[in-house]
């Protein structure tokens, strides 16, 4: 379990991808302008909470691709995120039971 929350960290090392067992990471209310690519690597994840998050000062605009590695994800909460699509990959997740997705601007 790794909890970044309120921490108002503007980067993540990209030493997080050696964590390769974590299985819970909580990114909520943060500073954070890029998620490095090395994230890619948390194969074990089962809850992602990316929420309220300042991505490229314009709060996460852009589906990330690399959740559709995390086969054990079962919790996705993107919640008051800027979205303007959501990736068909979400559906390519086998264990996933809660996908929460409130307050997005998608426009297709």
């Amino acid at each position: 379990m790794l909890k970044f929350n309120k921490t108002q960290i503007e980067k993540l090392p990209k030493e997080i991808g050696q964590l390769i067992n974590l299985a819970y990471l909580d990114l909520t209310r943060n500073n954070i302008k890029e998620l490095p690519k090395e994230i890619k690597n948390l194969f074990q994840l089962e809850e992602l909470l990316i929420t309220k998050m300042d991505v490229s000062d314009k709060q996460l605009i852009k589906f990330p691709d690399f959740i559709s590695r995390f086969k054990k994800l079962k919790i996705l909460d993107m919640y008051n995120n800027k979205l303007k699509s959501v990736s068909s990959h979400l559906l390519n997740l086998p264990k996933i039971e809660d996908i929460i997705l409130n307050s997005y601007l998608i426009s297709s």
